[in-house]
């Protein structure tokens, strides 16, 4: 054998080396990314389905808090009814308002 073969020998045991150690790295990361990728669409899914239900939770809330469905009951079972005539709006003056407050601060010391 010559120096040519005798160095070509562990240059190819080298290479075949790293190309299967690349190829085990490449073969890894895939299976990897598909189970990553797998477990995404899982989750998106699970997400989906909370939101969904969130959702439906809000409408039966907003249903069984509606005013027309409140005053219905109200009327029903017990046996009260809807004041028909506008109730009076009573403005008072801030001024007015703090100056009362500090009497009954001070009347309070």
């Amino acid at each position: 054998m010559n120096k040519r073969t005798k160095n070509f020998l562990p240059t190819l045991i080298i290479a075949l080396i790293i190309l299967v150690s690349g190829l085990f790295v490449f073969v890894f990361a895939k299976a990897e990314i598909r189970q990553l990728l797998r477990q995404k669409d899982y989750l998106i899914v699970k997400i989906n389905e909370r939101n969904n239900s969130i959702e439906m939770k809000t409408v039966e809330v907003q249903k069984l808090s509606s005013e027309t469905r409140i005053v219905q009951l109200v009327e029903l079972k017990l046996g009260m009814i809807k004041n028909q005539t506008k109730s009076e709006v009573i403005t008072i003056n801030r001024e007015k308002l703090n100056q009362v407050k500090e009497l009954i601060r001070l009347k309070y010391e």
